[in-house]
């Protein structure tokens, strides 16, 4: 009621304190209350703040370091006749008492969750879902708490907002997850096409917490990768049929592989290799001279090391033996004067579908590219 009165909340749950016993026998007077809130906002601001008072005197109604560094999502009021305020009377010092309250707080949080989870689990659920981001960035940091969260913690995937369990339902053995948007669509359709839910771990904290989810619990973590070898199988029996088709692709200054992939539908991706995106925004910056001095030397350095060349800037051409309208193509054989015209319209449409390397002006080019190829076809 208290609670509700002063801070115009209501509480997801409440923990009464107690005097503690610290190891040395002594007995600490303590009184008040913990909360968890009915939301968090997720900022560099978010401190689990507890007003404390000695002797029935406020020293601080934001005191940010008493509760443990993962219950940020807890807020508090209490008073403990030995702690010792500063000289100011405007905070507490770190002491050995400070110290004692402190670790005592966390025992007690914890234990009051380990109730919670066992006798009102419902309401444990509640209190992960309402601060579900502020939890997975604390949670990683603290294995006491990470376990006791791990499983009812939820995710944005592809199939939905799903736990890890859900998700593990949807993909047994294995999480896969990306976190940068380069290429993301049609790394997704590969990916569902294959029946493989995936995680946008683009949010607070969610590549770090899935991570440690994989350490803790023996799982396999793995980032989305477009290119990955279980999506796509070569196709060497018929390489030289399909000759036509890969040395026309080639002729429009893109490496080409012959795969055979799902989904069927898809014709041609262009794939790049992971941080290409970047790569070519760095190229482009040292083209028009932006970095300069040390700067220059050390982008040119890194760009070396990383081996980028045209075919991490261009990409690479997958063509997809299973495709109808590729095979057709293939079967008209370059005699026929639409089969070029029809080849540049499906690159153009890769290029497009790949979504990253693409500037305003390449975007113009793909859509001429497409009208010139298509005014062709129509004579």
């Amino acid at each position: 009621a208290w609670i509700e009165q002063r801070i115009d909340i209501r509480p997801l749950t409440v923990l009464p304190l107690n005097d503690i016993r610290t190891d040395d026998g002594q007995i600490i007077p303590l009184h008040g209350v913990l909360y968890v809130p009915p939301r968090s906002i997720i900022s560099i601001q978010e401190y689990g703040d507890v007003a404390v008072y000695v002797r029935h005197m406020l020293i601080t109604e934001r005191e940010r370091d008493l509760l443990p560094s993962w219950a940020r999502f807890v807020n508090g009021i209490i008073d403990c006749p030995l702690l010792n305020p500063t000289a100011s009377r405007e905070a507490l010092r770190r002491d050995d008492i400070y110290d004692a309250v402190q670790t005592a707080l966390g025992k007690a949080l914890l234990a009051h969750f380990e109730a919670l989870a066992e006798d009102a689990p419902f309401d444990w659920q509640a209190i992960v879902r309402a601060h579900n981001d502020l939890i997975k960035g604390w949670s990683v940091r603290a294995l006491e708490l990470f376990t006791r969260v791990a499983d009812l913690v939820s995710f944005k995937t592809s199939r939905g907002e799903l736990t890890i369990p859900e998700y593990l339902h949807e993909n047994p053995g294995r999480i896969f997850y990306y976190e940068n948007e380069d290429g993301v669509t049609q790394a997704l359709a590969l990916f569902e096409a294959r029946r493989l839910a995936v995680v946008d771990a683009r949010w607070f904290a969610d590549t770090a917490f899935l991570k440690r989810y994989g350490e803790v619990y023996g799982v396999p973590v793995e980032e989305l990768t477009p290119a990955a070898s279980y999506l796509f199988t070569p196709v060497i029996d018929a390489e030289q049929q399909w000759q036509p088709v890969v040395d026309a692709c080639k002729a429009e200054g893109f490496p080409v592989r012959l795969m055979a992939y799902e989904p069927e539908h898809l014709p041609i991706i262009l794939l790049y290799p992971p941080g290409a995106e970047r790569a070519r925004r760095a190229k482009q910056h040292m083209d028009e001279g932006r970095f300069v001095g040390p700067i220059r030397s050390l982008v040119r350095d890194h760009m070396k090391r990383q081996q980028v060349d045209d075919t991490v800037l261009r990409g690479i051409l997958h063509l997809n033996a299973r495709n109808p309208l590729l095979r057709r193509i293939r079967d008209m054989g370059p005699e026929n004067p639409s089969f070029s015209a029809l080849i540049r319209i499906l690159i153009a449409n890769a290029r497009m579908f790949a979504g990253q390397n693409l500037s305003a002006q390449d975007a113009i080019v793909c859509f001429e590219q497409i009208n010139s190829s298509l005014a062709h076809i129509a004579g």
